[in-house]
């Protein structure tokens, strides 16, 4: 609470990362919100257990474009019905949690249409019901079990081409 009001003296702050801080509260997040939220098209709570997050994405959730909500560990039901209401020009998403479901997930991606990148690493609960389920055509789901994360990565076929340190000779 003690950085919040040089915070709103930052008439046109666009993105804040509060991550990593686990002393930031609801409280903190309704009053910024209510003070800089109009503003805000990245805010990153990466590593918090703050639940107010729903709050600002009701808010501010139209100016999103980026949204990290890796490993915040109380995001649930009432964030998703938040993102699905306010984040139609969300264009990437870090989930990267293990709280919502494959049918809280799926109404997101369905709802924001202009989602590109979805990133859901740590997301066991994520199954092919999702997978299957959602209508985005677009949209590219990375880090779970089921989607290959190395697939555009180049590994040469024959040894001619040895890693830089290798103990491969490459006469071989």
């Amino acid at each position: 609470m003690l950085i919040l009001p040089p915070l709103k003296k930052l008439e046109h702050l666009e993105v804040l990362s509060l991550a990593g801080m686990q002393t930031v509260c609801d409280g903190f997040v309704n009053e910024f919100v209510v003070a800089c939220g109009h503003n805000m098209k990245e805010l990153v709570f990466k590593d918090c257990v703050d639940e107010a997050i729903a709050a600002f994405v009701e808010t501010s959730g139209e100016l999103l474009k980026e949204l990290s909500l890796n490993n915040v560990k109380k995001v649930g039901h009432s964030t998703a019905l938040s993102l699905a209401r306010s984040s139609r020009n969300l264009l990437s998403w870090d989930l990267s949690c293990r709280n919502m479901t494959d049918e809280a997930v799926g109404l997101i991606v369905d709802s924001c249409s202009s989602l590109g990148k979805l990133k859901l690493f740590g997301c066991g609960q994520i199954t092919n019901v999702f997978l299957d389920g959602y209508s985005n055509p677009e949209l590219e789901t990375i880090g779970l079990k089921m989607s290959p994360v190395l697939e555009h990565t180049w590994v040469p076929d024959s040894p001619e081409f040895p890693l830089r340190y290798s103990s491969v000779h490459p006469s071989l």
